[in-house]
């Protein structure tokens, strides 16, 4: 039995790289999962594993669209957490919030993104003038 994607009004995106895996990732979204599953909001929210997201000092990580908030350090209390007071009373965790476009909590640190790190040194060394 398949997901109907076009009745989805939020995806949940959760770390499983490596460093998120080892500080219990797994355990925290098959918590989240069953917890959805008990609030029957599998229809609503979709729940998709992903790669390293890059906070691995900060893991496990949890970002849900298209609100666009981060969660950190994310254990089954916040597992929990999320479905029964962000997804269902749209509230904040702000204890575990490392970013949200909603909130006035800013980062205290920014990542910057890798994948095109290249461009960057290349384009600025071709940018300057020597002579």
């Amino acid at each position: 039995m398949s997901k109907d994607l076009s009745k989805i009004k939020k995806i949940i995106y959760l770390c499983n790289g490596t460093c998120c895996t080892d500080n219990g990732a797994e355990e925290n979204i098959q918590v989240l999962r069953k917890t959805l599953t008990e609030q029957e909001l599998n229809d609503e929210v979709h729940t998709i594993r992903t790669k390293c997201q890059g906070f691995c000092k900060k893991g496990p990580i949890v970002n849900i669209q298209p609100e666009n908030t981060w969660y950190k350090e994310v254990d089954i209390e916040t597992s929990r957490g999320i479905v029964t007071t962000h997804i269902l009373k749209n509230t904040l965790l702000k204890k575990d919030l490392l970013f949200s476009s909603n909130s006035i909590i800013e980062p205290k640190k920014r990542k910057i993104i890798f994948s095109q790190n290249y461009l960057i040194g290349f384009v600025f060394f071709h940018s300057y003038s020597f002579f």
